[in-house]
C-alpha cells in the first residue's frame, strides 16, 4: 500500500510502497510535514495571447521529485511545493519548451508570469525491440550556457521536454514504436529515450 498525507499549505507526505502483514502493526514513527511555498502566474505565447494547452513541471533535485501545476486557460498554480532552489519547466503545442531556475520559500506565494517564444514542430519516433517494454520516457536537453562541469567533463544540461509514451506493436511479441510530438526553440539538443526494461538510446 501507499500512504499520502496532505494538509493545506504543507508539502504532501508520500510513504512509497509499504508492505503490510496480517495482524502485524506498522509504526511509521513521527511524520513531520514541512511548510511549502506557492508559485503562480500566466503563460503567454509569442503573439501575446495565452497558451491554452501548456504543461508546467517543478523539478526538485533532493530527493528527485516532479510536481505538476494546475493549468486552466493560460493560468497556472503550484499550491504547496518543497522550499529551495528548483527548476520550473513549461512545454506545450506551438510554443518553445523552456526551463528556468526558481527559488521557493516557505509560506510565500510567488508570482511568476512566463513569456514563451514560437516553437518549431518535431516528430520523434522511437523504435523498441520485442522485449523492450511497453512505455518509453523521452527527455530533450539543451546545454546550459556557462553551466558547471559534471561527470565526464560535460556541462550540465537543462531539460526542455519530458514525456511518456505507450509502445504500439502489431503483435504482442514483435517490435514496436512510440511517437512523440514536440515544439522547441531553435538550437541543438540531445534526445534521451529509455524504457523500464532497461533499453536506452
Amino acid at each position: 500500500v501507499g500512504l499520502t498525507i496532505e494538509h493545506m499549505g504543507h508539502v504532501p507526505f508520500e510513504s512509497g510502497d509499504l508492505t503490510l502483514l496480517p495482524a502485524v502493526p506498522m509504526d511509521l514513527a513521527t511524520i513531520q510535514l514541512k511548510l511549502g511555498g506557492g508559485l503562480y502566474g500566466t503563460v503567454m505565447g509569442p503573439n501575446g495571447t495565452t497558451a491554452p494547452e501548456c504543461v508546467l513541471h517543478l523539478w526538485v533535485d533532493n530527493p528527485r521529485q516532479r510536481f505538476t501545476a494546475e493549468y486552466i486557460g493560460g493560468s497556472y498554480r503550484f499550491s504547496a511545493v518543497p522550499t529551495g532552489h528548483h527548476t520550473l519547466q513549461v512545454q506545450g503545442p506551438d510554443v518553445g519548451a523552456a526551463s528556468w531556475p526558481i527559488k521557493i520559500e516557505a509560506g510565500v506565494d510567488l508570482p511568476r508570469d512566463i513569456q514563451l517564444e514560437a516553437g518549431h514542430y518535431r516528430r520523434i519516433r522511437c523504435h523498441v525491440p520485442p522485449h523492450g517494454g511497453n512505455r518509453v520516457s523521452l527527455v530533450i536537453r539543451q546545454q546550459v550556457a556557462g553551466g558547471k562541469q559534471v561527470a565526464g567533463g560535460k556541462q550540465e544540461q537543462a531539460t526542455r521536454w519530458w514525456a511518456i509514451g505507450n509502445v504500439e506493436r502489431e503483435s504482442p511479441t514483435g517490435p514496436g514504436f512510440a511517437v512523440f510530438e514536440t515544439w522547441m526553440t531553435a538550437g541543438i539538443y540531445e534526445v534521451h529515450a529509455a524504457t523500464p526494461a532497461g533499453y536506452k538510446a
